[in-house]
């Protein structure tokens, strides 16, 4: 199916002069269309479009270049895993480069492992390739980047594609400085353990106030990695035209209950806060992080941005030209969190601000016109058959090139009041409780006006419009 797929996009990739889109190439109004039409299969089986996209190219590669690979998966002589050194070594080669290398590689992938056939897939290439090396290795050279995984409890896996000339001295020079941190850690134990044996109350006293460090080697590499990425300034920037300006900081949005930033002894006395009520601190609306290390990122800021919600739905209300305000932008931030395509989990952070109906069409720069679509989906929005219109609320309600409707609704991020019946008792009050009718015209005095106070805990027979 995927493999369909493809040859549909490669189909209308190739009839499609994309009027209105200056510049692009065969390229990219392939993966428009590969995307688009991947994109509706994604939302009906709850899949990522972009998974989607790179499996479908995938198989195209299978289908069209390594034929005889698909027929050993199918009569289930090999695994998919087998293929993983396949596709990952094949953009290396050329046309007649691929053609021995997927004979040879098979012929040991029948015989070995998915993990054993990866690692020799990786020899083999650069074997085939070692006349073209060079230019193998700028075409690689070409795809470095840094992505990010994010893992359970609060963590993240960063993944650096780098020259190895490169790789080698940043994983020797963390091991080298990381041993010696530790090796100075030991020797200051060492020498507290000392202290406290000694006949003076005054180091005793020293000894039990010290907090040994007693973090593993792999721990120290991780956080000098971490500590010189954040608090280093590089040499490039260094030389640049841009040098002794301030340092581009990283933004960040951490959403954080108000709650959260007390202490935890002195939140749970607070009346009225169940646990259930209790909010995660998430960063950039996707991702939970520590409350502890939310109230150290809170200590360290001149200022905190209060952002009010709808204590009825949880709904944001509110954060304190084309181009959005700085307050709108922040107001739309917190509401979407994320690509508001279906499925999409792109941070809104890094995302476009996307008019539901055109600007060039008449559409406000307004709260209830815009949304965060990221570039892929702004793109297949305006261009690929896709329709989007927007409710009250940052209600988005997609049309599909075929029809169908999807509908995705912002996460409320605050937290949400129950109402309750209100008392038959009534409550203090500066008035008296229920009594006799009083008369229609009373006499002047303190006493006129003292009429029951109607409950004001009733509840409303639709929700207020926020």
């Amino acid at each position: 199916m995927l493999h369909a797929a493809y040859l549909v996009a490669e189909a209308r990739a190739e009839e499609d002069s994309t009027p209105g889109i200056d510049g692009a190439s065969r390229d990219q109004i392939l993966a428009w269309h590969l995307r688009a039409i991947v994109g509706e299969f994604a939302v009906e089986n709850r899949k990522s479009d972009a998974s989607l996209v790179s499996r479908a190219r995938q198989a195209n590669t299978l289908m069209t270049s390594y034929r005889t690979w698909v027929d050993e998966l199918e009569a289930g002589r090999i695994e998919y895993a087998h293929t993983t050194g396949l596709l990952r070594q094949t953009d290396l080669l050329t046309d007649e480069q691929q053609n021995e290398f997927g004979e040879s590689l098979l012929d040991f992938a029948l015989k070995h492992t998915s993990s054993q056939t990866n690692r020799f897939a990786e020899r083999e290439a650069a074997r085939l390739a070692r006349e073209e090396f060079e230019r193998a290795h700028e075409r690689a050279r070409a795809t470095r980047r840094v992505t990010v995984r994010h893992e359970p409890a609060g963590m993240s896996t960063i993944f650096a594609t780098v020259p190895t000339e490169l790789a080698v001295p940043i994983d020797d020079l963390l091991t080298r400085q990381a041993r010696e941190l530790r090796n100075e850690n030991k020797a200051e134990i060492e020498e507290y353990k000392l202290l406290a044996r000694s006949a003076s109350a005054t180091d005793r006293a020293r000894a039990e106030a010290f907090e040994p460090d007693e973090r593993t080697i792999e721990q120290i590499r991780a956080d000098l990695f971490c500590d010189v990425l954040l608090t280093s300034t590089p040499q490039a920037i260094l030389e640049s035209t841009v040098a002794g300006a301030p340092r581009i900081k990283a933004t960040v949005n951490i959403t954080v209950p108000v709650l959260s930033l007390l202490d935890a002894d002195v939140a749970a006395q607070v009346d009225g806060l169940r646990a259930d009520e209790q909010i995660t601190t998430v960063l950039n609306g996707l991702h939970p992080m520590s409350v502890s290390q939310a109230r150290q990122f809170a200590s360290q800021q001149p200022a905190l941005q209060r952002v009010l919600t709808d204590p009825i739905r949880g709904h944001v209300v509110t954060v304190d030209t084309y181009e959005p305000s700085p307050s709108l932008r922040a107001f739309l931030r917190v509401r979407d969190e994320t690509c508001r395509f279906p499925g999409c989990s792109r941070a809104a952070a890094s995302c476009d601000c996307d008019h539901t109906i055109a600007h060039a069409e008449g559409g406000p720069t307004a709260e209830w016109n815009l949304g965060h679509l990221c570039r892929a989906h702004h793109v297949q929005k305006h261009h690929r058959g896709w329709k989007l219109e927007q409710q009250p609320g940052g209600v988005l309600i997609w049309t599909s090139p075929t029809g169908q409707r999807i509908t995705t609704e912002p996460k409320p991020p605050g937290p949400i009041f129950r109402l309750t019946e209100p008392s038959a008792q009534p409550g203090p009050g500066p008035g008296p409780g229920p009594g006799p009718e009083p008369e229609p015209e009373p006499e002047p005095g303190p006493e006129a006006s003292s009429e029951p106070k109607p409950d004001r805990r009733v509840i409303p027979e639709e929700p207020p419009p926020f």
